[in-house]
């Protein structure tokens, strides 16, 4: 039986892939990227950079302000893998990403590339590991459920009534099918 109390629980999300032919939108808004030298960072900003990518040298640092959330990207190499790092004012690290070739990628993310690019396309793979806070909780009769980045922004919310439940297990039956998208 499944019992939610407004509980909140860190996430890690391990996003399968990137491709370079996907463009990466945020609900339209473009962000403003200004490089830096990581010294013209906060301390916290550093120290979690530095902390991220040990005693590799840095390729890039940049300083990103979009819909008034403030991050810091910081680029490195490990030999043929190249490494990025998204840090928040605090010096919370929001996501990192490192590059991965398509044969080390499991065989569903192959398919579901073939399946949505053009035959024929070039693809870049990139491992991408994204830290949530998952907030549920019960509101007027409904499950609400929330996802929010270690900065406070909301990146999903979906309220779920519980009205088609039909195994008697308090979740909507309708959530339990895989989407084929």
């Amino acid at each position: 039986m499944k019992r939610i109390i407004a509980t909140a629980a860190v996430c890690t999300i391990g996003l399968s892939t990137a491709w370079a032919l996907k463009p990466d939108h945020h609900e339209g808004h473009e962000a403003e990227a200004t490089k830096i030298k990581l010294t013209d960072a906060p301390t916290a900003v550093q120290t979690a950079i530095k902390s991220a990518a040990g005693s590799a040298t840095m390729t890039d640092v940049e300083k990103e302000t979009e819909d008034g959330f403030t991050l810091y990207e910081a680029a490195w190499k490990v030999g043929d893998v190249d490494h990025e790092v998204n840090v928040n004012e605090a010096g919370e690290v929001m996501e990192t990403e490192m590059s991965v070739s398509g044969d080390a990628v499991p065989a569903a993310v192959q398919a579901a590339a073939m399946k949505h690019l053009p035959k024929g396309a070039t693809a870049e793979f990139e491992k991408k590991m994204v830290v949530l806070y998952e907030i549920e909780a019960m509101v007027d009769g409904k499950e609400v459920e929330l996802l929010v980045d270690p900065s406070g922004r909301v990146m999903e919310l979906e309220a779920d009534d519980d009205h088609d439940d039909e195994d008697g297990d308090h979740d909507d039956d309708d959530d339990d099918e895989e989407d084929d998208d």
